[in-house]
C-alpha cells in the first residue's frame, strides 16, 4: 500500500518525526515553556500579597497619641518604616528617590484636636507609578485609620462615663463582615498562574507550529492529489498532543510546587485545554496559509498572541474593557480560556465554560476552512506551475 493512500497518518508520522527528531529544541520548548512560565512567575508571586512597603513618617506632633497612631503602621506587615523625617522637603526627597514608596504626615496639634473633639487630618502620600503597591498602601492605610479612629472614639466616650461596649458602638456604629470566596488570601499566584500557563501554551505553539503550512508549501512532500485537509490535520495532531500534555504538566507543577488549588474537574480542564490548543493551532494555520515564508508566519501572529495576558482577562477584567478592546479580545482563544481555567481551579466550576468552548469550536471551523481554502489553492497553483515548467516529453 502506498503511504499516500492514508495521507492523514502519513502527515502525522512525518510531522511527528520532524518535530521530535529534527527539531528537538522546538519540541522541548513546546513541551516545557508553559511549565517554565509557571515556575518563573510563580516564584515572583510566591509571597502572594505585597508586604513591607517602604514607609516614611513625618510626625509634627510628637505626642503619645501620634506615636500610638504610628505604631499601627509599624505593626502592619504591609508596611516597613524606613525613615522618620523632620521636614516636608526631606519627606518629598525620600519619595522622589524611592527610598520610601509611601509617607504619612501627622499635623501639629494632632492629639490636642482629637481630645478637644475638633477632628484632625493626616496625609498619606503614595508613589502611584505602580498601582499594585499603591492600591495596597491606600487600602491598608484606610484600615489602620479606621481602627485608630474607632479606638480613640471609644476612649473619649468612656471618659464621658459610657460603658466600653456602648462606647465602641457609638464610635464605630457600622461593622462590615467580609468574606472572600475562592481566593481567601487575595493572592497573586491563584489569580495569575493558570492563565499564564495558557499564555505559555500559545507562545510555544507559535514558535513550534507557526510555519507548518509554509514549510509544506516549500518542500511539497505530498503530491497534489493528496487531500489538503488530511495534510493539515495530520500535521496539527503532534503539536496539539504535545500542547495538551504541556498544559497539564504546567498545571500539575503549579499544584505541587505552589500549592495551587484544583477544586474542579480535571476532565473539564483537559477538555478546555484541548479545545484551546486546537483553536490556537487553527488560527496559526490560517496565518501560515497566508504567509509567504516561515519568518513571516511567526512574526504576523505575534500581534495576535503576545497581548494575550492583557486581552485574555488575566490582569484586566473583560467587563471593564471598552468596546474596541472587547471586540479585539473576542478574536483570541485565550479570552475564552484563561478565566474559565481559573474558575475551574479556584471555584470548582466555570459558568461560561460550555458557551466559551462552543464559541472556540466555531472559531476553529472558520479558521480551518479559510486556511484549507487558501492552502489548497496554493498547492494546486504550485502543481500547475510545475506541470507547465516540466511538460511531458
Amino acid at each position: 500500500m502506498n503511504r499516500f493512500d492514508r495521507p492523514l497518518l502519513a502527515a502525522l508520522r512525518e510531522e511527528a518525526a520532524y518535530l521530535i527528531h529534527k527539531n528537538r529544541p522546538v519540541f522541548l520548548a513546546l513541551l516545557l515553556l508553559p511549565t517554565v512560565y509557571s515556575l518563573l512567575f510563580g516564584t515572583v508571586y510566591r509571597q502572594n500579597v505585597i508586604k513591607q512597603i517602604p514607609l516614611a513618617i513625618y510626625d509634627q506632633d510628637q505626642s503619645s497619641v501620634s506615636r500610638k497612631y504610628i505604631r499601627l503602621f509599624d505593626d502592619s506587615e504591609k508596611f516597613r518604616i524606613t525613615a522618620y523625617v523632620n521636614s516636608q522637603e526631606e519627606m518629598e526627597q525620600l519619595l522622589r528617590n524611592e527610598t520610601a514608596l509611601a509617607a504619612v504626615a501627622i499635623p501639629p496639634d494632632f492629639a490636642k484636636h482629637i481630645k478637644q473633639g475638633l477632628g484632625t487630618q493626616t496625609a498619606l502620600i503614595v508613589n502611584s507609578a505602580n498601582n499594585t503597591f499603591s492600591n495596597t498602601a491606600i487600602t491598608m492605610a484606610w484600615e489602620i485609620n479606621r481602627t485608630f479612629a474607632a479606638g480613640t472614639g471609644q476612649q473619649l466616650l468612656e471618659g464621658l462615663n459610657r460603658l466600653p461596649e456602648e462606647a465602641m458602638n457609638l464610635a464605630y456604629p457600622v461593622h462590615v463582615s467580609v468574606r472572600l470566596l475562592h481566593n481567601p488570601l487575595a493572592g497573586f499566584s491563584p489569580f495569575m498562574l493558570s492563565g499564564l500557563a495558557a499564555q505559555g501554551i500559545q507562545i510555544a505553539l507559535l514558535l513550534a507550529a507557526g510555519p507548518i503550512l509554509v514549510r509544506e508549501k516549500a518542500e511539497r512532500r505530498f503530491p497534489a492529489n493528496v487531500s489538503t485537509l488530511a495534510i493539515m490535520l495530520g500535521k496539527t495532531i503532534p503539536y496539539w498532543t504535545t500542547a495538551v500534555g504541556a498544559g497539564l504538566l504546567a498545571l500539575g507543577t503549579q499544584k505541587l510546587v505552589f500549592a495551587m488549588p484544583v477544586r474542579g474537574s480535571w476532565l473539564e480542564i483537559v477538555l478546555l485545554i484541548g479545545v484551546y490548543a486546537f483553536a490556537v493551532l487553527t488560527a496559526l494555520q490560517l496565518f501560515s496559509s497566508l504567509s509567504p515564508d516561515p519568518l513571516t508566519a511567526i512574526q504576523i501572529p505575534m500581534v495576535f498572541i503576545m497581548p494575550g495576558t492583557l486581552y485574555g482577562g488575566l490582569s484586566w477584567p473583560l467587563f471593564a474593557m471598552n468596546r474596541p478592546a472587547e471586540l479585539y479580545a473576542s478574536l483570541m482563544p485565550i479570552r475564552y480560556t484563561a478565566e474559565n481555567l481559573r474558575d475551574i481551579m479556584l471555584a470548582g466550576y466555570a459558568p461560561e465554560l460550555w458557551t466559551d468552548i462552543r464559541t472556540m469550536l466555531i472559531g476553529c471551523c472558520v479558521c480551518l476552512f479559510v486556511a484549507w481554502a487558501v492552502f489548497n489553492r496554493k498547492r494546486k497553483y504550485a502543481a500547475c506551475r510545475e506541470c507547465c515548467s516540466n511538460p511531458p516529453s
